[in-house]
């Protein structure tokens, strides 16, 4: 989108040249698909030099015809700027003309000009124009539902943010907006974002940011761009509505540092759109081994659209006991035809107490432990968003490892005591000789009812002579037998 400032020495002319401008961008004879989008603003000379500088800047001929060194004036606020002059039948002149050349006009727009002729000049200055330093788009998905997608998308943007970067948060779930409402940024459902793709508003940097919200009071660097609402006329628009869309997230593109767009239901052409602008992609993947599945065909999917530059980074999330990330990475990294530059430093680590951050209006990285939140941070640095991330000394690594030992002896030891402190029952179980007892006998605690019917061991006198007769005063005569005939089908050893 491109910014143009209109001078002209009163009120009135100011809104009558912008008026003629604007009707000339949105006749029925303009190519709208190939001329940038262009928000006019109208400017006195006393306000220029509180202004930052726009794309174009278009002076009308009456300030000109009072006073011609305005365009010196003009050049030397804003020397980079492109300038357009609207002349009239008395500044035609060849020597007028270069007379306003010599001062920094760079086109002049005759009195009888046409649509057409302003386009042509509009295109040729639009490339001329300063470029304005872009932010970083990137979008944090995953292959389905419940892998944390959200949640890595929050604890990037406030770690963006408390590094001083003005970052962007967007909401791309309209089904059930759960980002805003994690967040707690209202409202949760974006009505003046509908408004602009139906074209109900004009498409300004005035009605853009009324469509986000920052999301603490006593941060200036965190915004959150909340869904808009689940329209099928919105989604199943024509190109359009297609073209307010990337022209809405190329003017976020130049008022922020970092956008992070969480990726939610949002689909088809839009999508699509967002993922051929990206700088990179965020891939989220847990450790269970039922979303891998639908994960590889996803991750495929957005690589086939993705620009070669982008950055991809797969993060496995919060680990709970699943797959382990050595096995993690290599066989959803052969399915997905990943290289290992593609992995994120580590994973993301369980932690208890940052899972309450939905619904708090924090995030994982403020609730999270210090080792989640240095996860987030190396993953932010992992992504070029931040700073390198300082790695841990010796003696930092060395007190962490003390740690995980403690936490895991004292594990054990719990687990101990409780099956130590279980109520004690005694065997009653009638026993064979040679310490056997049959596998079909069903020990059972005193005081639990009566014992399962059970054959006694003489139920294999007649068809065993070694056990017949097996008494306490012919045990050792008969063990050699009994270790002949019976086996460990028959019988298990109580140890």
């Amino acid at each position: 989108m491109s910014q143009l400032y209109v001078l002209e020495k009163s009120a009135e002319f100011r809104t009558r040249l912008t008026r003629k401008l604007s009707d000339f961008v949105s006749s029925d004879d303009s190519p709208q698909d190939f001329i940038p989008h262009v928000d006019f603003k109208p400017v006195s000379a006393e306000e220029l030099q509180y202004l930052s500088p726009p794309d174009i800047f278009v002076v009308g001929p009456q300030i000109l015809m009072h006073e011609l060194t305005e365009l010196t004036r003009i050049k030397k606020i804003f020397p980079d700027v492109p300038l357009l002059v609207c002349t009239t039948k008395e500044l035609e002149n060849l020597s007028t003309i270069e007379q306003m050349a010599r001062m920094g006009a760079d086109a002049t727009l005759p009195s009888h000009a046409t649509a057409q002729d302003f386009l042509r000049i509009l295109i040729h200055l639009a490339q001329k124009a300063p470029k304005a330093s872009t932010g970083k788009l990137y979008i944090v998905d995953g292959g389905k539902g419940g892998v944390g997608v959200t949640s890595v998308a929050a604890a990037l943007a406030e770690t963006c943010a408390r590094e001083g970067k003005r970052t962007l948060i967007v909401d791309g779930d309209s089904e059930t907006q759960d980002l805003a409402r994690f967040l707690q940024a209202r409202p949760y459902v974006n009505e003046n974002l509908q408004l602009l793709l139906e074209g109900q508003k004009p498409l300004s940097r005035e009605f853009i940011e009324q469509c986000y919200v920052r999301v603490w009071s006593d941060n200036d660097d965190l915004f959150c761009m909340p869904a808009m609402p689940d329209h099928d006329a919105i989604f199943n628009a024509p190109s359009k509505v297609l073209r307010q869309f990337l022209l809405i997230f190329e003017t976020l593109d130049q008022m922020f540092d970092t956008i992070i767009v969480d990726m939610g239901s949002l689909a088809g052409m839009f999508q699509r759109a967002l993922y051929r602008a990206a700088d990179g992609v965020v891939f989220v993947l847990n450790d269970d081994p039922a979303s891998l599945y639908g994960s590889v065909e996803r991750l495929a999917a957005i690589r086939e659209v993705l620009p070669a530059d982008a950055k991809l980074c797969v993060v496995d999330n919060a680990p709970t006991g699943g797959l382990s990330r050595k096995v993690l990475v290599r066989e959803f990294g052969r399915a997905a035809h990943l290289e290992s530059t593609h992995w994120s430093t580590e994973s993301l680590p369980f932690c208890k107490q940052g899972r309450r951050w939905p619904g708090s209006g924090a995030t994982l990285a403020s609730l999270g432990s210090k080792a989640q939140l240095k996860s987030c941070d190396r993953l932010a640095a992992d992504l070029g968003l931040i700073d390198e991330v300082p790695t841990d000394s010796l003696m930092e690594r060395i007190f962490a490892a003390v740690a995980r030992i403690l936490k895991s002896f004292k594990k054990k030891r719990t687990v101990t005591e409780q099956v130590q402190a279980l109520p004690a029952y005694e065997d009653n179980t009638q026993k064979l000789p040679n310490g056997l007892t049959p596998a079909f006998v069903h020990p059972l605690p005193p005081g639990s009812g009566a014992a399962p019917e059970q054959e006694p061991a003489s139920s294999f006198e007649g068809s065993h002579p070694g056990v017949s007769g097996a008494t306490d005063s012919s045990k050792e005569e008969t063990k050699q037998d009994l270790q002949d005939i019976i086996t460990p089908a028959s019988f298990a050893s109580i140890n």
